[in-house]
């Protein structure tokens, strides 16, 4: 069975002593305990020659207490780390000295000692008496906020920006170009609206419209005939029935002038027929 196991089956002999098995461990209800936090409420420091093992209990019971002055003493950012290691050797050692009911981890103890330390708990106990004991001014500010950086003689940023002033006039600004100047006169010609779709008009720029008329200037016909080229050369229906109706018009024409030929031969026949027999009859 081990110490601990014994500590669980403590058996209390007298105030602030406890009995686990063979060995003995002070409590914090220990007179001395009690005498050394009396002695820092009204003096402000430690009691000296005290055995480290009341010293120990004494900064267990206030630890959690930072409106107790004790509690700055032992746990002040100076002495946290000493009073943390006293702690250690003596309630987790391997056969321990002292008995707290607070179990003692160093490092989870000392990450929760912040939330003791945050700006509320200075604000309820700044008014008391031994407060500037623990505290200098440059603490408070430290806890208060940042400390910010003092600002520049006001002259000396006058001087600045008179010499800034000077530089300025010397520089000419160079406007930034975001692109060039063929491009920007390409983009900025006039846009030409070619249709409207579905509700919205599409703009295209006089080069492009200037490219599309010129791909739809039909090209020279070409020498050698080819079936696509004849059979655009070929007349239309309307122009054959124009050419039909001029040959038929002229073939009646001819028949009527050989007719009125005939008509006059035979007129001629008959005439000169007559004046043959008149002349026979003469």
């Amino acid at each position: 069975m081990s110490i601990f196991d014994h500590i669980a089956q403590r058996q209390r002999i007298g105030p602030g002593l406890v009995k686990a098995g063979k060995h003995l461990l002070f409590t914090a209800d220990h007179p001395q305990v009690k005498t050394v936090l009396a002695y820092v409420r009204h003096h402000w420091h430690l009691p000296s020659d005290t055995p480290e093992s009341i010293l120990a209990l004494a900064a267990l019971e206030v630890f959690q207490h930072p409106t107790h002055p004790a509690h700055w003493v032992f746990w002040c950012n100076e002495r946290k780390t000493e009073t943390a290691k006293l702690v250690e050797r003596h309630a987790n050692a391997r056969i321990p000295t002292v008995y707290h009911i607070m179990p003692w981890s160093t490092d989870e103890r000392l990450f929760m000692l912040n939330l003791y330390h945050g700006g509320a708990w200075h604000n309820l106990i700044k008014d008391e008496p031994w407060y500037p004991k623990f505290f200098h001014k440059e603490t408070i500010q430290q806890k208060g906020g940042p400390n910010l950086r003092k600002r520049k003689a006001v002259a000396a940023v006058d001087e600045g920006l008179e010499d800034d002033e000077d530089l300025d006039e010397e520089v000419v600004p160079v406007p930034k170009r975001t692109r060039s100047r063929q491009n920007a006169g390409e983009n900025d010609a006039e846009t030409t609206v070619v249709k409207r779709t579905s509700g919205r008009t599409v703009h295209k720029t006089a080069k492009v419209a200037a490219a599309q008329r010129t791909a739809r200037v039909p090209s020279p016909v070409p020498s050698v005939a080819s079936s696509s080229s004849m059979s655009s050369l070929e007349p239309t229906p309307e122009a054959t029935r124009g050419i039909r109706s001029t040959s038929r018009l002229s073939s009646e024409t001819l028949v009527d002038e050989h007719s009125n030929e005939a008509l006059r031969k035979e007129k001629d026949e008959e005439t000169g027929g007559g004046r043959r027999k008149r002349r026979r009859i003469e």
